[in-house]
């Protein structure tokens, strides 16, 4: 036997042959090399007395099955090197006469770096979700406020801009309300910003609490709001606003007196034809509010 395969002993590939009852029939120099053990250890032994428990593992299964079928295997097997390192086979088998003939070849090189290719692409599919959501943290900051979680004024501008393409398309109806807190400066100069703040943000916590889910809230600056109301009228717009207006007295109190709000409104016309010209009307609707005596509702151009 060991003339037979004479020819394979000083190979660099590892070569070896297998009997039907899975003993070592030959084994070259390479095998010796990586399984650290001399030949005279190996041949006309079984692979279990060498290796004990070899016979639970799939590349003895492999073996048998090459033998059974007389159909050439391929596998890649795992291996411990001496210095602890872990090396990989690619072991091809063949049915011959005498049993199984393995040529196993080194690609330990190839299946490392295919192990580090996957796991920089893992690594490169986490940094992307993590950028992603990084991103998509950004984008709700840049629309937020910081005080009260609301939507900003810009977003909100940017949404009503949208709502009027789609006015000019299908007239969709639509009214904005722009809210102003009754007396804020007082409340600032008299209890502090601490104080201020807080009642911005429990205002702006009722009023997201009581709209509806398809309307825009936002803070427009300072103590204003504002308010996109879809599918409805003006008159349908001031009786929301006048439940609000009881929600946020009930709910926003300072020193046991409830907060109070002034509004104006208005709604899309022939000269209130954009975003700017429509909150310019909203905003003189407001300020006559203000002027009548605060506490008030009042609707543009009425």
């Amino acid at each position: 036997m060991t003339t037979s395969f004479a020819a394979y002993d000083k190979l660099l590939e590892g070569v070896q042959v297998i009997s039907p009852e899975m003993r070592y029939l030959y084994v070259n120099d390479a095998v010796c090399e990586h399984a650290t053990v001399p030949a005279d250890k190996l041949l006309g032994r079984k692979m279990e007395a060498v290796f004990p428990g070899i016979e639970n593992t799939a590349v003895y299964r492999t073996i048998q099955s090459c033998w059974a079928n007389r159909q050439p295997q391929e596998y890649v097997n795992e291996f411990d090197f001496p210095n602890g390192t872990k090396g990989y086979f690619l072991l091809r088998m063949q049915a011959i006469a005498e049993g199984v003939l393995i040529m196993s070849y080194d690609v330990s090189d190839a299946v490392n770096y295919e192990k580090q290719l996957h796991e920089s692409n893992r690594l490169l599919k986490q940094k992307n979700i993590e950028l992603t959501n990084l991103n998509e943290k950004l984008q709700l900051l840049s629309v937020t406020d910081e005080l009260t979680g609301l939507f900003n004024r810009r977003h909100f501008i940017r949404c009503l801009r949208e709502e009027f393409a789609r006015f000019g398309r299908n007239q969709d109806r639509f009214c904005v309300a722009l809210l102003d807190i009754d007396d804020f400066k007082k409340i600032n100069d008299s209890q502090g910003h601490d104080v201020g703040d807080l009642v911005l943000r429990s205002f702006a916590s009722v009023l997201k609490t009581h709209i509806r889910r398809y309307d825009l809230l936002a803070r427009y600056g300072g103590e204003e709001f504002t308010l996109l109301m879809r599918g409805t009228t003006v008159q349908q717009a001031q009786q929301f606003v006048a439940r609000l207006d009881e929600s946020i007295l009930k709910a926003v109190t300072l020193n046991k007196f409830g907060v109070t709000f002034s509004a104006g409104l208005a709604q899309p016309s022939e000269t209130e034809c954009d975003a700017h010209l429509l909150m310019k009307s909203a905003d003189s609707a407001l300020y006559a509010a203000k002027r009548e005596g605060k506490h008030i509702i009042k609707v543009a151009n009425e």
